[in-house]
């Protein structure tokens, strides 16, 4: 019987994860920050899976009964739609609460902190 000897670097398994990987990162990283920036939502409504969506953003997010998902996509007019979901059984079901679109940038935050309860800034 032979031993295998495993080399790894242990500071790999403590390195901290990205929280948004794309490949194309323009449109999503600023549809995260006009939010207030991806730290701030994880931090303020523990926002996690950060999806890019070629054309928008799609996050989980924590503490609302309404909605626990958030989908931002920008229409060629230069304005966004939102959807707020509800994912349900698991992830199995998924409700639709509220479509939105025409929306400005600068309203971004506004409606999300409106809809959810939940506040991006202190």
């Amino acid at each position: 019987m032979t031993q295998t000897s495993l080399n790894f670097d242990a500071r790999a398994l403590t390195a901290p994860v990205p929280r948004l990987k794309i490949s194309n990162p323009e449109i999503a990283e600023i549809i995260a920050q006009q939010m207030g920036g991806i730290n701030r939502m994880v931090a303020m409504t523990g926002a996690h899976t950060f999806v890019d969506m070629g054309n928008g953003l799609s996050f989980k997010f924590k503490g609302c009964r309404k909605a626990n998902c958030l989908q931002v996509i920008l229409d060629s007019s230069d304005t966004y739609s939102l959807t707020f979901c509800k994912i349900t059984q698991r992830g199995l079901e998924v409700e639709t609460k509220l479509e939105l679109s025409g929306v400005y940038a600068d309203q971004l935050r506004g409606i999300f902190e409106s809809y959810t309860g939940l506040y991006l800034s202190i």
